[in-house]
């Protein structure tokens, strides 16, 4: 936990939309084990504030296929409550080491979702209870990024304000019964 906590205080704060997808001074960690990782539901309690409040809100339902690669469906209301929920489903493409990519689209047919590709890099995790791992995707003509921490509950147990970082508790996060 202590670990955990040193690399959360060195976290950085990035701009939204960057030139590359994975910065060099982003630590990435080493001997990942995606078999543990993927399996089980995951909270983001924590998101780098460059990404929208609703990032906050996001639940991953984590999966192993048939064909042994990795996936996982994340929902969430755009703006917290109002907006439709959107759930997306996520297929790993490409693994190395402890980089994913993944390509994603919207569940629902009428979303105005286009599909796209996500890059998820795992800077550390326990496996049982928080992992914190780097977003990243293409937009226009860069990388729309975000740092996450993840936790299997909704709220951490310390309930953690980092700063820098939105924290659940700071939006407006609204549950599904369908998701």
């Amino acid at each position: 936990a202590v670990t955990f906590l040193g690399i959360l205080t060195c976290a950085f704060v990035s701009d939204v939309q960057s030139e590359k997808c994975l910065p060099e001074d982003i630590g990435i960690m080493k001997n990942f084990q995606p078999e543990e990782f993927f399996i089980g539901t995951w909270y983001v309690t924590h998101a780098e504030r460059n990404g929208k409040d609703a990032t906050v809100c996001h639940k991953y339902k984590t999966n192993k296929e048939r064909n042994g690669k990795f996936s996982f469906d994340y929902g969430y209301y755009n703006n917290g409550k109002e907006d439709p929920f959107i759930q997306v489903h996520c297929e790993e493409t490409k693994k190395e080491n402890s980089e994913f990519s993944f390509n994603c689209k919207p569940k629902q047919e009428s979303s105005q979702i286009q599909p796209y590709n996500v890059d998820l890099t795992f800077i550390t995790t326990d496996y049982r209870d928080h992992a914190m791992l780097y977003r990243c995707g293409p937009i226009d003509d860069g990388f729309t990024n975000n740092t996450l921490v993840l936790h299997r509950r909704k709220e951490d147990e310390n309930n953690l304000l980092i700063e820098g970082f939105f924290h659940r508790s700071q939006s407006n996060c609204r549950d599904t019964s369908d998701f």
